[in-house]
Formats: structure tokens, sequence, C-alpha cells
């Protein structure tokens, strides 16, 4: 008798957990599928980011897809505005300590980035808490802002995993009224961040229809670039040093150029066959100093529309500021022949 009475309240406290873990499953399905789930994480993501991020217009549930009319985040250096946000993730991911988003998109983003007399420096880590991954990104429209300068990108598409070791993106593309890029890049998440990666350039015919192969290594106190470019007939083949946090941006670039022909970019221009090297690197001011050693195996007569220039060697100074609007404008790349022509008048 006391077995069958204990046996009893073994199978009611049984059924009792049973119905404790089904209320408690239920209430978590019924928390994460309702409006007061998606409520509760937009106020918990206001709240952690000090009111910076403001999402409206927000519909769908925590349990899979959800929409925003608009999100934005302002802060001391930038602000950001996305229209029309989708995003589809698994949250059974999160069993695992991981985070699967299916797809992420986004109609248009806005980016300003604020001038600022700060000194530029590198984040102190880029370690995920949790391991996250990205099958499809897609924005359909970016537009860039900084002081003057305006940038624009469409399509933008790719793949992104990311832990506490590194950073990735897969299937990378981008297109802009210069031509379009394809590639790959991965980001260690600490210090010294070793980046590498390759990118290959589509030129459209404001890039007369260039063609460019850039390797990328190093790591954010100076990424090295491996450049192999093409357009027009002619080539360019050498590596850059860049510093994107420091003062001195431009380490080192060498560059070793063939069968330049100018009047092939401009037939204004005279007939042309350069071959030669260029150097330059930043200063310790704002400029760009540089050598440039030319030979043109096809020199003649200026009424026979060729340059009576046989050999070329100069070495230059020139403002970053006007290299970098030059820059901003996206000429081919033997125009960076122009700061280091020589003087003649």
């Amino acid at each position: 008798m006391g077995a069958a009475r204990g046996l009893r309240w073994l199978l009611l406290a049984i059924v009792v957990v049973a119905v404790v873990i089904v209320v408690l499953v239920g209430g978590g399905l019924w928390f994460i599928t309702s409006n007061v789930g998606l409520n509760w994480a937009i106020g918990e993501a206001k709240l952690r980011t000090q009111d910076r991020l403001k999402l409206d217009g927000v519909t769908g549930s925590l349990a899979g897809s959800i929409h925003v009319r608009q999100l934005s985040y302002t802060d001391d250096n930038l602000r950001l505005v996305a229209d029309n946000v989708d995003f589809t993730w698994s949250p059974r991911a999160l069993v695992s300590r991981s985070v699967q988003v299916d797809a992420f998109a986004a109609t248009h983003i806005a980016l300003e980035m604020k001038p600022s007399d700060k000194k530029s420096a590198p984040p102190e880590s880029l370690v995920l808490p949790l391991p996250v991954d990205v099958s499809t990104a897609r924005v359909a429209q970016i537009d860039i802002i900084s002081g003057s300068n305006r940038w624009q990108i469409s399509g933008l598409a790719f793949r992104y995993s990311g832990n506490h070791d590194r950073h990735r993106f897969d299937d990378l593309a981008l297109d802009t009224p210069w031509g379009a890029l394809r590639g790959d890049l991965e980001v260690a998440a600490t210090k010294p961040f070793a980046t590498r990666g390759n990118i290959a350039l589509a030129g459209s015919d404001l890039l007369h229809r260039a063609s460019a192969a850039i390797a990328i290594g190093g790591d954010f106190t100076a990424l090295a670039l491996g450049i192999d470019a093409a357009v027009v007939g002619a080539s360019a083949k050498g590596s850059v040093s860049v510093g994107p946090f420091d003062p001195r941006w431009l380490r080192s670039s060498s560059l070793v150029l063939q069968d330049v022909d100018l009047a092939r970019v401009d037939s204004t221009l005279p007939q042309t066959m350069l071959a030669g090297t260029l150097d330059a690197a930043s200063d310790d001011g704002e400029l760009i100093r540089g050598r440039t050693a030319l030979r043109n195996t096809d020199a003649g007569a200026w009424t026979a529309h060729k340059l009576p220039i046989v050999a070329l060697a100069a070495v230059t100074g020139y403002s970053e500021v006007v290299l970098g609007a030059q820059i901003g404008r996206i000429l081919p790349f033997f125009s960076v022949l122009v700061p280091f022509w020589p003087d003649r008048r």
C-alpha cells in the first residue's frame, strides 16, 4: 500500500513537472511570437544603446521574420538611417549559443560621417559575444556622406560569418557609378586585426572599362595591396601600403606602368607609348611626394600629334586634399601621372 502511494506521488510529481515545462515552453513561445516579446526586445535595444537606436514601424515576431519601416542610429561620429529592413532568423540556433540570420535586406541605407577633430584609431576589439552567421544580406542602395563628398553604392550583397576569432565576408558584391566590385574579405577579431582578401574590379565607361585584381593583406596598422590593373591597352602592376588610421595614410606605393597611350584615353591628347615606374608616399605634412621615371618609345613632333619627349623623370610633392578630390572622382589609374608631370611653363 505504501509502495502504491509512493508510486502515485511519483507519477503526480512527474505530471506536475511536465505541466510546468509545457507552461514554460508555451509561455516562451507566446512571448517570442507575440507583440509583447517584440516590444520588449525593442525596448531593450533602445536601453542598451542609450536611446541612440530608434526603430519605427516594427512588425513581425521574435520567432522568425521582422520588418522595420525605418531604423536609425546616431552617435558623435555618425548617423545611419536604414529604410524597409527585413530579416529572418532562427531562434533555435540560440540553443547552441549562436545567432543564425537566414536573410537580411534593406531598400536604402544613408550613412553620414560627422566631422571630428579627434584622431582616428582602430577599435580595441572586434570580438563577438556569440558566433553570427548571415546566409544572405542585400541592400539595394547605400548613400555615404562625408563633408562635401558623396558616394553611392547599389546592389550590395554578401554572406557573413563571425565569431571570437574573425569576421568573414564571402560572395561580396557591390556596384558603383565607376564599376562593379566582387570578392571576399576576412578580418581578425583581435589586434592588430590581420586582414586578407581578394577584390576584382570591372570598370564602367567612367573608368574606360578598366579591370583590376587587388590582393589584400597586412593588418589595420598597414594594409598591403597587390595591384594588377589594365585599361585601354595599358597596364599597371605593383604594391601599395596604406595606414588606415595613420595621418601618413599612404605608407608607400610602387607601380610599374606599361603601354600607356594617352590618345586612347582622350583623342585630343598626343599619341604616346609610355613605360616606367611611379613611386609615392605621404610625408609628415599634407603632401604626397612621388618620383616618376618614364620612357616614351613613340616620341614625335607635336604636328604629328605625338609627344616630343623621349624620357621623363620628376620628383614632386602634391596636396593630399587636391589628390583626394581627384581620386574621389575615380579617374583612370594613369591619371596619377598628372601630379608628377613636370611644369613645362
